[in-house]
């Protein structure tokens, strides 16, 4: 099949191996062509799907790559290595439930299939589930002990678990097993920022930059962290330079433009970001938060897919990060509710409103007869779990299960989770309808600097900002009683207070009355 005087000598099978040894050696336009005359003398074989789907994907057709792919899996469901890529192309688009599905499914058909294996344990890694991802890493280890990979990335676990010494051992192996290894030097370089051996971390990531855009990545982290905005924008750019495509970079390249007011830039990135993954939830809203067309309607809030993405993914660092930026809404949220009741010892059925990884739940356990959490993110849910202070935990939309619990909570309590709404009426109306009588809500929101025309506005950062007028409507239009709105500092940002507002309310059905005693 590849040369016109062979075809009928030359089988699809064989003519996939010579496409593929073509694909390896960089003749990508060839194989091309050949893969496709394989599909013409044969639609249904699984290897020219599956290794068409890797060169259009590695050309730049993403969504092409992955249709061929599942096609390829469809024909042959007992196919592990495409079952292996489908899980890296749904992972690489953030479709988490249906890589792992994928994952599993390549790893039940070949457990000693590393890739898989160690696919897996990065998904589970991202979702907080380090036990089973460090299983995962262990067993790639057992099955070879020379992979360099897999101590790379069971060092960078162990790093993450705070567990330094045995990291440190695994990525020196990992680098002694493999010099070039790009991860393994910027893993190791993490190690030695958090031990506070700079001098050391510097030079591991400019190792890992001279070996790939992997160190870039690490550097540009670290350059951003230090708060040098400038050189980590030009380090996330020459990531994307040299062919990088996680959207880690997309996403921190473009929030960094953002936040120096450089949104047409930020817009820039985000849709170089699209174009490449065209059905990521946090490129679309990030688009949309950074477009500046004031012909465009501003969206009434950000999309389920896209909290449920951020929050997924962010769930295993989450309560490190907000400490590290001083975050005070759990703690204002309580005090507050604490200060309104009548009774300090007055028992409340709570519901903690969008509980993230429950930094509310223990101070709101000791008032609580019975405490309840929702959430979007499944991720956020198992973590708030490990806390063992919530008696029920939801996954849910928040408006959603409001609306459908008339009557339930003795108090309703939402710690920053407002920012993800833009237009509250929907909100407030469900609030005081899942809330007793006289029972309170306290809520933070971020405070809009300056009074949008509609009372809200989302901003280049993917959240959205009020105007207390505006609150003070939408409390008044679900007839709920305002208690009271206060200015608030939040937590810091770039090393600034974030200003935000702490609203109080009550339901009540005097509410005349009820208003004029506050």
């Amino acid at each position: 099949m590849p040369n016109e005087d062979h075809s009928e000598r030359v089988t699809p099978d064989e003519a996939v191996r010579v496409a593929l040894s073509w694909q390896q050696a960089g003749r990508l336009a060839e194989a091309a062509l050949l893969y496709q005359r394989v599909l013409e003398v044969e639609p249904r074989h699984p290897g020219g799907l599956h290794f068409l789907g890797l060169l259009r994907h590695q050309l730049g057709a993403p969504d092409e790559g992955l249709a061929y792919v599942r096609q390829a899996v469809e024909v042959a469901p007992d196919y592990a290595e495409a079952q292996s890529n489908l899980g890296n192309m749904l992972f690489e688009r953030n479709e988490l439930t249906a890589a792992e599905a994928a994952y599993r499914r390549a790893c039940a058909l070949d457990p000693s299939l590393s890739d898989a294996v160690q696919n897996l344990g990065l998904l589970l890694e991202r979702r907080g589930e380090q036990a089973e991802a460090e299983a995962c890493f262990r067993s790639a280890i057992g099955q070879s002990p020379d992979d360099a990979l897999a101590h790379s990335n069971l060092g960078h676990l162990l790093a993450e678990q705070g567990r330094y010494d045995e990291a440190q051992q695994l990525l020196e192996r990992a680098i002694a097993l493999s010099p070039t290894l790009a991860a393994a030097h910027r893993n190791l370089a993490e190690v030695y920022r958090a031990r506070d051996r700079l001098p050391e971390a510097t030079a591991a990531y400019r190792r890992a930059v001279e070996l790939g855009a992997d160190g870039y990545i690490g550097l540009a982290t670290a350059l951003r962290d230090q708060g040098l905005v400038d050189e980590a924008i030009a380090a996330y750019r020459k990531v994307l330079e040299i062919g990088g495509r996680d959207a880690r970079v997309f996403h921190s390249l473009g929030s960094l433009l953002s936040a120096q007011g450089r949104k047409a830039e930020a817009a820039a990135v985000f849709e170089q970001w699209l174009a490449w993954h065209p059905e990521h939830p946090v490129a679309r809203h990030m688009l949309e938060a950074n477009r500046g067309d004031a012909t465009l309607t501003t969206p009434l809030r950000a999309p389920d897919d896209y909290v449920e993405a951020i929050f997924d993914g962010f769930a295993s660092k989450f309560d490190e990060r907000l400490a590290s930026l001083d975050y005070q809404a759990p703690q204002r949220v309580a005090e507050a509710l604490l200060a309104d009741l009548d009774d300090p010892e007055q028992p409340l059925h709570i519901l903690d409103a969008g509980c993230g990884t429950g930094l509310c739940g223990p101070l709101l356990r000791p008032q609580a007869t019975m405490l309840e959490g929702v959430d979007l993110s499944a991720a956020m849910l198992e973590l708030a779990a490990q806390r063992d202070c919530y008696d029920r935990l939801v996954k849910a939309e928040l408006t959603e299960m409001l609306e459908a619990n008339p009557m339930r909570y003795d108090a309703i309590v939402s710690a920053d989770t407002l920012v993800y709404f833009g237009d509250l009426e929907r909100f407030m109306q469900a609030c005081r309808n899942a809330l007793r009588e006289g029972g309170r809500l306290v809520v933070t929101l971020e405070r809009a600097q300056e009074a949008p025309a509609c009372g809200f506005q989302l901003n280049g950062h993917g959240r959205y900002s009020h105007s207390q007028t505006y609150l003070e409507q939408v409390v008044e239009t679900a007839g709920l009683c305002l208690i009271e709105v206060q200015e608030v500092v939040l937590r810091l940002e770039m090393a600034k207070p974030v200003a935000g507002l702490l609203l109080v309310a009550r339901a009540s059905s005097d509410h005349a009355s009820q208003c004029g005693e506050d």
